[in-house]
């Protein structure tokens, strides 16, 4: 689910989690604690401290604690890997955060910072200089897509993936071509596409793929819904 900051997920906290009585809980929080830092820096109330982002997240843990199996805090990230850069310096202060606590109080801890850094070190969306023909390279990529999904669908065949503007990223083609984004997929050479029908190519039936923006994720509107489905 969305939750804008920690301080409105708090907010949310029991009646989105802990009166739902979950097994696992995964807490992932607080880019936007930091972001709000960067593209609002003179509105302070929208603004949530290393501080208070260590209160807030510490309440949240405690709330389910003694109640699930586990807890996994997932880091914030921001995908820069210059550490250098502000707002990635900030982000890791919160990292640090997310260590802390999950060694405090037992939780699994995933370095989402570290995972995207590393990412940022081969990430490719459309065809490179020195890369096979564009139709060559998309079966490579879809034939991925189904290797990195079969063992989750076999583990989990009724699992629902969330994506978050993965599908909806289709309204930037409409927005630059109007009636033919395939048209813009193919100029672009981009290859998410394939890698999404290589996912589709091992969806089971009882699956489900969703995506959407933030408004999206938040269970308690459904009238926002996805703008996607299976």
């Amino acid at each position: 689910m969305d939750s804008g900051s920690s301080l409105e997920l708090l907010a949310r906290f029991d009646r989105d989690v802990t009166s739902l009585d979950p097994d696992w809980v995964a807490i992932c929080i607080g880019i936007n604690d930091v972001w709000r830092q960067f593209d609002t820096p003179a509105m302070f109330d929208y603004q949530v401290m290393p501080d208070e982002y260590e209160s807030n997240l510490e309440k949240m843990i405690l709330a389910v604690k003694d109640r699930v199996k586990g807890i996994f805090i997932l880091a914030p990230y921001y995908m820069e890997p210059n550490r250098s850069d502000p707002m990635r310096a900030r982000m890791d202060e919160y990292v640090v955060v997310c260590r802390k606590l999950s060694e405090k109080h037992g939780c699994v801890f995933v370095d989402f910072q570290k995972l995207y850094e590393d990412y940022c070190k081969v990430r490719q969306f459309t065809r490179q200089p020195g890369d096979p023909p564009y139709s060559e390279l998309c079966g490579i990529v879809r034939r991925r897509g189904r290797e990195l999904f079969r063992p989750v669908f076999e583990e989990y065949p009724d699992a629902t993936l969330h994506f978050f503007w993965f599908m909806s990223h289709v309204s930037f083609y409409v927005r630059r071509d109007g009636a033919d984004p395939e048209r813009m997929v193919r100029i672009d050479e981009a290859l998410w596409p394939a890698f999404l029908n290589g996912v589709l190519d091992v969806l089971p039936p009882a699956a489900s793929i969703n995506d959407g923006d933030e408004e999206g994720y938040w269970h308690s509107a459904e009238k926002n819904g996805y703008r996607n489905g299976a």
